[in-house]
Parts: C-alpha cells; structure tokens; sequence
C-alpha cells in the first residue's frame, strides 16, 4: 500500500497487528512511512537541514543510513508504548504525528551526548598545548588529575543549571494564555517531579505515571489497559501539544530541557 491511500484506519490496523506480536507488521508500517521518517531526520537536530539552523546546509549532520537501525527500534518501540486513547484526534495518521516529536527527541540525545563529552573531556593533546602555551611540561597523571578536577567543577553546576533554565520555560508557558489545562497540568506535573528528589532521573516516565494517577482521582473510572504502557507515552504526548504555543526557539530549548531531564 502506498503512503498516499494509507488512513488512520490502516494505520490502526498495522499497530494493532504489531501490539498482538504479528511478526512484519511493524516493518510493513515503517517503510510505508519511510519518506516521511527520512524528511523527519532531514530537518531534524541531526539532519543535513535542521530546523533550528533555518533549514541551511548542517556540515556536522548524520546520514540516515547511519541511523536508520536506531531509528527503526525507536518505531518498534512507539509501537508498543503507543496508547490509542491519547492518540491525536485530528491528525491524517495519528502515530506518524505522535512519532515525529519521538525522533527529535531521540535526535536530540546524540546531540546532548556529543555536547556533554565535549564539556567534561579533554584530550591529552589538548591539554599539553595548554601547559606549552604556559610553559609548563606536565606528565599524563597531572594531565588527568586536570581533566578529573574539570569534570568535577561541571558536574556540580548541572542540577542547578537545569532548574533555572526549565523555570523560565515553565514561566514562559504558563504565559501562553491559550493554553488548554490539560497541557498546564502537564507543564506543572513535569516541574513538580523535577522539584522532588532524584527528580531529573526518568523525570518523563515520573510526570507520565503523575498524569495517570490524576486522571484515575479525578474521574474514579480509569482501569489500566490490559497491556502495560509506558507512562512516558501520554507525558510526551502532552509534551508534544505544548510545543504548538512556542516559538521555534523557545520550542528547541523545551526540547533540550526535556531531553537533559529524562535520563
């Protein structure tokens, strides 16, 4: 079947069958899907023409090829997370929507990764060209006591750092005045986790379970489905709606926020 007849109907269909352990039907959906996951990784944080770079030429981009098996357990992996009561009412294919925010913020974490090495690692080579430039002539146990130091002296800073930042992105949300409360619930849930102890580490599966138990409360009517979810299926989904009152900016910060939050 081609991309182009495919409905939310089939799309059901496809997950289904996937959900009860037909073997193929999750690869049958991803190569229907296969041009729009590749534009999705071309303009991506690790595309050729990111969005955040104004769609111009990325020199330090990852080809597709590279990462289409990561990519490929990240689908299967939706797929079986993938709750269709939170599911996108309005979208043509409302998993293809819901997976798209999933390979930014998978993107994302390569990005986060290559970010934190560079911050908490010096080369050896780097480090002798420091102590030349001083004068100095150190051997490697001085050369690692300084990288030690250094790792330490940021790693202290982290946790502050990321609660300052993701303050000013609450308070920015919470100032979108057509923000519906579903989405607040989620904006403040997500801090509150971040507020408790040990909250930066899961903080999007914590928020998740946040939201189902609220739901449950409220209602006195929620069961759990029959097959166990990830909870962090229907925080990024909230996440995912919030991302339509930012700018491209504010919504790439959101985005790094999250994904630092959530190891």
């Amino acid at each position: 079947m081609q991309f182009e007849d495919f409905t939310a109907a089939h799309e059901a269909a496809y997950i289904q069958l996937a959900q009860s352990g037909v073997r193929g039907a999750a690869n049958a959906l991803f190569m229907i899907y296969l041009e729009q996951i590749m534009a999705q990784h071309k303009f991506g944080p690790v595309g050729c023409t990111p969005k955040k770079l104004g769609y111009n030429w990325n020199p330090k981009s990852l080809k597709f090829d590279r990462l289409s098996g990561e990519i490929f357990l990240n689908f299967y992996k939706a797929i079986m997370n993938y709750d269709f009561r939170a599911s996108s009412k309005t979208a043509r294919h409302p998993f293809l929507a819901y997976f798209r925010p999933i390979m930014d913020f998978r993107a994302q974490d390569i990005l986060n990764k290559e970010a934190s090495f560079a911050k908490t690692t010096s080369t050896f080579s780097d480090l002798k060209l420091q102590a030349a430039q001083k004068g100095q002539n150190q051997e490697g146990e001085e050369i690692m006591e300084i990288s030690a130091r250094r790792k330490m002296m940021y790693d202290s800073e982290k946790d502050d750092r990321k609660q300052r930042e993701l303050r000013k992105m609450v308070e920015k949300l919470l100032r979108k005045a057509d923000l519906d409360k579903k989405a607040i619930a989620f904006i403040k849930g997500f801090l509150e986790v971040c507020d408790e102890p040990d909250g930066y580490n899961n903080t999007m599966r914590k928020t998740g379970q946040r939201i189902v138990s609220e739901k449950r409360h409220r209602s006195g009517r929620y069961s759990e489905p029959k097959t166990q979810r990830d909870p962090r299926t229907i925080a990024y989904y909230w996440a995912s709606r919030c991302m339509v009152h930012l700018d491209d900016q504010q919504k790439q910060r959101f985005y790094d926020i999250m994904e630092e939050l959530d190891g």
